[in-house]
Parts: C-alpha cells; sequence; structure tokens
C-alpha cells in the first residue's frame, strides 16, 4: 500500500469512527436529557400544587417510583409521604395534617437535591402562594359535589333501581325498552 493510500485509509476510518462516535453519544446524551426532563417535570408539578391536591400532582406522584428509580432518597421519601397520605377516616386530625406536610416537604427536598438544586432547602418550599380565591373556589366545588351526592343519595339512582338504562357497561350492547 502506498503512503497516499494509507492516508486515505486512514482519514476514511477516521470519519466513520467519528460519525459512529458522534451518533452513539448524541443517542445517550438524547436519552438521559429526557430522564432529567421528567424528573424536572414531576418536581415542578409537585412543587406548584403543594398547597393542594389535584390530578396533575397525583399523576407526578404515581409516576416518583418509575421516574427517580436511580435515587433512593427520592424513592423512600415518596414511600413515607404516601404513607403519610393514607389516612383512616373522612377527616385528618391537625398531626396528621402536619405529618403530611413535612413529609411533603422532605420530598420536595430530596428531589431537588437529586436534581442539582443545592440551594433549595426545606425552608424553601414551606410556604407555597395560596390566594383565598382559589381556597374559596374549592371550598364552593366541594359543597356542590356534596350537595349533588346527598341528593343523589336521597333520590337513587334510576339506572340502578330499574336497570333501564339504553347501554349496558357490562355487556356494551344496547337494551331493547318495551
Amino acid at each position: 500500500m502506498t503512503p497516499i493510500q494509507t492516508i486515505v485509509t486512514s482519514l476514511i476510518t477516521s470519519v466513520i469512527m467519528f460519525t459512529i462516535g458522534f451518533f452513539t453519544i448524541n443517542v445517550w446524551y438524547q436519552g438521559r436529557k429526557e430522564k432529567r426532563n421528567a424528573k424536572i417535570y414531576l418536581f415542578t408539578q409537585i412543587l406548584s400544587a403543594q398547597a393542594f391536591l389535584d390530578y396533575a400532582k397525583v399523576k407526578a406522584l404515581n409516576a416518583i417510583e418509575i421516574v427517580f428509580y436511580d435515587c433512593q432518597d427520592v424513592v423512600n421519601a415518596w414511600r413515607n409521604y404516601k404513607t403519610a397520605l393514607k389516612i383512616e377516616g373522612d377527616t385528618p386530625t391537625p398531626s396528621e395534617i402536619e405529618s403530611i406536610k413535612k413529609t411533603e416537604k422532605l420530598l420536595l427536598e430530596k428531589m431537588a437535591k437529586h436534581l442539582g438544586y443545592k440551594n433549595i432547602t426545606w425552608d424553601t418550599v414551606d410556604d407555597p402562594y395560596y390566594p383565598k380565591w382559589i381556597a374559596e373556589e374549592e371550598m364552593t366545588k366541594q359543597a356542590v359535589g356534596n350537595f349533588l351526592r346527598g341528593a343523589s343519595a336521597l333520590m337513587g339512582s334510576p339506572a340502578k333501581q330499574d336497570n333501564k338504562s339504553p347501554m349496558s357497561p357490562q355487556s356494551g350492547k344496547s337494551k331493547k325498552r318495551r
């Protein structure tokens, strides 16, 4: 092989190796970036809804063990928070409420540390903004829901009493009315 052929072969081999290396590193980086973005999304969902519990927060909480699988501190903090949320009865006691708040703050702090937000501490996440009008709106929704459930219970559900609903959820077929 002549020196020029050797140089050309070396250049071609180098370009091929560089291209393969570039794509491998790019795929690895994109996967890592997607995982980090998922973690940040969960963290911000929980942080932004810490004054109340909504569907987005519940979905985020239920995804913690999957998204933060590589951080046992966060997974353990989530499990402690989940245990604190499992309250017997309708109305939690003040000590149960305090326990829930503490375990949620600890969860947020562990998530922040894992994500590299070194200066976020318990004190940072301890005072969420929750305007009075939102609290009043939530109380109104809850009162209306309670009223509707009570009215429904008093009147009974027609579908349950006479089973004359046009669609049976079990069979998925329409029932003929007589």
